[in-house]
């Protein structure tokens, strides 16, 4: 079950990084062609992201040309962009189904705050 309240969030923009896993959900499903596991996920995520059958803001910064996750951290705003590797060799199909999620600092306040010695 889908724990987050976005009220209570420490992901600033909720509701766009959430649209977001929707959409990588239904592309998933779409090219394995059906998984019971991933529409039970895409399910549960567009129930709460739908509540009470009205739709939640989705709108991006026009500024932004990749959508970053914003986190509060402390007192600190963090702001990330995600790159998905995915794994495949021709001998191994089935290594294509792993993928690792990478995060990067999509802003110099971010990177400096990584940098900083500890």
């Amino acid at each position: 079950m889908i724990q987050e309240d976005p009220e209570s969030s420490k992901i600033l923009n909720f509701h766009q990084t959430a649209a977001v896993i929707l959409l990588r959900l239904r592309q998933e499903i779409s090219m394995l062609g059906g998984s019971d596991y991933l529409q039970v996920l895409e399910r549960r995520l567009r129930d709460h992201l739908f509540k009470d059958g009205n739709a939640v803001d989705f709108s991006e910064p026009e500024d932004e040309i990749v959508l970053s996750t914003r986190f509060q951290i402390s007192n600190h705003v963090l702001s990330f962009f995600s790159m998905i590797a995915q794994l495949g060799t021709v001998q191994d199909v089935a290594v294509s189904e792993f993928k690792v999620e990478l995060m990067f600092p999509a802003d110099e306040k971010t990177k400096a705050f990584y940098s900083r010695e500890k």
